[in-house]
């Protein structure tokens, strides 16, 4: 008898081998495969005649009922390639074509005079409808209904997932309620049996909306409690406060420009939070090269001064050289700063744990490699990180252990919108830069077609004739049989052979070496490498002021945040920049994004038009370790909700709560 905590190999149809592809998913019980909630819906109760599909224009896929007026015939094309057709009509006349590419068996499985459902996305060619591989069943084993559509992995369907939700459906009355009687009465949420029920398979879209509803509360309520208590662990820890201001001013003074009124409101709260005996639990938010960094070197003096030694680190190597270089600079006949990365033989380990240990070194800048046990920081007292939505919480508070307490600050180049950060960071305090610095030039953003190739090339030639550098992005590093994007790889080649044959022109992606990574950077930054074609590995860390064009290849796969990133990798210098994407595409959301790329380049306006197009999706980046991933919940979309969670969980914190009725996350988390 199956049970909530059954493998899910005791299901119908569900062997070792399928279970193991639904492992891929992270569901290995029965109890994981009804908490693993779908993505979508197929409206399977709304089926429109071929003429219905002159009303509206469609980007997305319908049903659509017609008879077929001619049996599926086959056509040989060039290349040893064939095409399926047939011809479809409804009681109007109206006629759809549909149609497959090598799929043979078709013209024995579709029969003339049978009438059929369609499902696909239509478009108009020329007077005619057609369907490009549309998915079909017999009207008379059509069931209207609203059917799942799951998050998929190799060897897993969605057929396969419904009919495995089917056969478990019964356990559903195993699950106990988790959420306390008052907080269903109190905000008008139905049963979490009922939601199971419905979130898998609706009755109707009421009933959908009312299981969502209840999943959607209990996610961001746990979430909540969560962040709650993460925050109240941290502000009852003491620390040691860093005052100290002794050449403050004087270090302030001698930074080779002027600090903005933003960044002197921020250091101000820095300073106030450096001065209490709670650690400071701040998030540094601020748009491409408004000068988070310089705020982190005030930090740093600021704790060095105060005998606390201070340390930063940054997701990637190339990310952690380029602080590295800039706080040295900073810090020049005052105190030595060490770099800390991975590779290092054991000999630097050992006299690098001997500076660390016996405190000579006060600052340390590294990647993850600082999180080693070997690296032992004497009065640590500060601790900041870089590109923070790289990390996650747990990889914070590793670092903390390292010192008694110390203060954290976290700084992001990716703007979040306030209220969006106080949800993804409802643990730190938020300050946010919300102005560049004056001598930062506006980047001319352009968009434009395959057709403008030649004059691109030209440009590039005239920048780089005038002693300019440039970047070229590309989303792939090789070619791949599946898509005609051009691949890094194949764009350098091509560069350095015909477009770009009298400069220098390197490569540089993922797969290189971490030495041979820094060496080419290192050569573009000294002004050895005309043109740098790369993948995005450059989105973050790279200063080079004399770059002044920003190239992105296939523009319509990077996210608008994506794309500002890497337009903010230009315009850090004196010349006149631009970035110039490519983009074939006709897609709606895709030819926003250039739009929006044109109208805009202030970072949070960008970040609030991507949540807009896209929901909150991937745009954190990697999840925050430690605090429960979201199942179903969409941060932007659900927003409304997250208000009486805050009221619920003060309900739950005042009132205490009943351990047998509240799943066992809640009772750890608080």
């Amino acid at each position: 008898m199956m049970n909530l905590n059954s493998p899910i190999d005791e299901i119908r149809n569900i062997g070792k081998t399928k279970a193991a592809r639904l492992a891929r998913l992270g569901i290995k019980t029965i109890s994981d495969l009804l908490f693993c909630f779908p993505r979508s819906y197929e409206d399977r109760t709304l089926v429109f005649t071929i003429e219905d599909l002159d009303e509206l224009e469609w980007l997305v896929p319908v049903f659509v009922r017609g008879r077929a007026a001619t049996g599926v015939m086959s056509v040989n094309l060039p290349g040893g390639r064939s095409m399926q057709k047939a011809r479809i009509v409804d009681d109007e006349g109206s006629v759809l074509n549909a149609i497959w590419f090598n799929q043979n068996y078709m013209c024995h499985t579709f029969k003339a005079g049978v009438e059929y459902i369609f499902y696909g996305t239509p478009e108009k060619v020329g007077q005619k409808w057609q369907m490009t591989a549309p998915q079909f069943e017999r009207v008379d084993t059509y069931t209207e209904s609203i059917m799942p559509i799951y998050s998929l992995t190799a060897g897993v369907t969605n057929k396969m997932m419904r009919q495995a939700v089917r056969e478990c459906a019964p356990v559903i009355s195993e699950v106990r309620e988790t959420l306390p009687e008052k907080i269903l009465r109190k905000y008008k949420l139905c049963g979490i049996r009922f939601a199971l029920k419905n979130i898998h398979f609706p009755l109707d879209f009421k009933a959908y909306e009312k299981a969502r509803h209840r999943l959607v509360f209990e996610e961001l309520l746990m979430l909540q409690l969560s962040l709650r208590n993460m925050r109240d662990r941290f502000a009852s820890k003491k620390c040691k406060a860093l005052d100290s201001t002794m050449g403050l001013t004087e270090f302030v003074e001698a930074l080779p420009f002027k600090l903005t009124l933003a960044q002197q409101r921020v250091m101000q709260e820095i300073m106030d939070d450096l001065k209490g005996k709670r650690p400071m639990s701040r998030l540094l938010q601020g748009d491409v090269g408004c000068g988070k960094t310089i705020l982190a070197a005030i930090a740093m003096f600021i704790a060095r001064t105060s005998c606390a030694s201070s340390v930063m680190m940054a997701p990637t190597e190339i990310l952690a050289e380029q602080h590295f270089d800039t706080i040295s600079r900073l810090f020049d006949g005052l105190c030595e700063v060490v770099l800390v990365k991975g590779g290092l033989r054991a000999k630097e380990k050992r006299e690098l744990t001997e500076k660390l240990s016996d405190g000579r070194v006060r600052i340390i800048i590294g990647t993850h490699a600082v999180l080693e046990d070997y690296v032992e920081i004497s009065h640590l007292g500060l601790v900041i990180t870089d590109e923070q939505h790289r990390f996650g919480v747990n990889q914070r508070e590793k670092l903390t252990e390292k010192g008694n307490s110390p203060h954290f600050l976290v700084m992001s180049a990716t703007p979040i919108p306030r209220t969006l950060a106080m949800i993804v960071y409802g643990d730190l305090d938020i300050s946010i830069i919300d102005e560049l610095p004056p001598n930062r030039k506006p980047v001319q953003t352009h968009c434009v077609n395959e057709d403008y190739r030649l004059r691109i090339n030209e440009f590039m030639r005239r920048q780089i004739e005038e002693g300019r550098q440039i970047y070229i992005v590309c989303p792939l590093i090789e070619e791949s049989e599946k898509t005609d994007l051009r691949a890094a790889t194949e764009l350098a080649k091509h560069l350095q052979d015909d477009a770009l044959a009298d400069f220098r022109v390197a490569l540089l992606h993922g797969r290189i070496k971490a030495k041979e990574k820094a060496e080419i950077m290192e050569k573009f930054a000294l002004g050895e490498i005309d043109a740098l074609v790369s993948t995005t590995v450059i989105e973050v860390g790279i200063d080079v002021p004399n770059a002044s064009v920003m190239v992105i290849e296939n523009a319509e796969r990077f996210g608008l945040s994506q794309l500002h990133q890497l337009r903010g990798r230009v315009g850090r210098g004196d010349s006149k920049s631009y970035c110039i994407m490519f983009n074939q595409s006709k897609n709606k959301i895709a030819v926003e994004r250039m739009k929006i790329m044109k109208q805009t380049s202030n970072g949070f306006e960008v970040a609030q038009r991507d949540l807009e197009l896209r929901g909150a999706g991937d745009f954190f980046g990697t999840r925050q370790h430690g605090i429960p991933q979201l199942k179903i919940a969409n941060l932007y979309e659900d927003l409304h909700i997250w208000g009486e969670c805050m009221n619920a969980a003060d309900v739950i914190i005042r009132g205490g709560l009943d351990e047998d009725i509240v799943n066992p996350f809640v009772a750890k988390t608080l």
